[in-house]
């Protein structure tokens, strides 16, 4: 389910995307707090 006010739902910058699965992905953080700050986002709330 997409929540309309969820940046994560409509995440469409795939060149930051680290790896995928079928229950979350993973992507570089743009705002770092070091250099190996990744973040795990589920697909569905």
């Amino acid at each position: 389910m997409k929540k309309r006010d969820c940046v994560f739902c409509y995440f469409t910058e795939k060149d930051v995307v680290i790896h995928e699965y079928k229950l979350c992905y993973s992507i570089i953080s743009k705002s770092p707090i070091n250099k190996y700050h990744v973040l795990i986002i589920p697909k569905e709330h």
